[in-house]
């Protein structure tokens, strides 16, 4: 069976993999769709550098990267027997707020709390979990 020390190990895995799906890497929206276009000003702005705290390693992305705040404040919490919570400590309004925009950046949501790529991996990484506590062996019972 899965345990609290199966979730505490994997969760700062599948944390880098949710920050790499939705803010760096693959930066799609966590239900895989790509982040629509930003308005011209704030694109203007945001690829000369001119925002306010901004990094300029993040200026070509389409996430909702700015200074990198929001994609660091992802934290694994509540790690217990059976889950784990990822929460944005500081900033959840910001989430909050992206996803009411008129061009929703849906980062994260009740319904898709994770990416279906980060499931499937912890999906998979559980199984390999729950094969390797299963007792080896044949064991024979005779009846009669």
């Amino acid at each position: 069976m899965l345990d609290r020390t199966f979730f505490f190990n994997i969760s700062t895995n599948v944390r880098d993999r949710y920050r790499d799906f939705v803010f760096f890497g693959k930066r799609k929206d966590v239900f895989g769709k790509n982040y629509p276009s930003y308005s011209e000003s704030y694109k203007k702005a945001k690829r000369s550098g001119k925002v306010k705290r901004q990094s300029s390693q993040y200026s070509g992305y389409n996430s909702p990267v700015l200074s990198g705040d929001l994609a660091n404040d992802v934290t694994p919490k509540k790690i217990t027997n059976n889950g784990f919570q990822l929460v944005f400590a500081a900033h959840g309004a910001k989430v909050e707020w992206l996803r009411k925009m008129k061009k929703p950046r849906i980062v994260s949501d009740p319904d898709q709390p994770l990416p279906n790529e980060v499931i499937k991996y912890l999906s998979n990484k559980a199984q390999r979990y729950m094969a390797s506590k299963r007792p080896q062996g044949k064991k024979t019972y005779r009846i009669g």
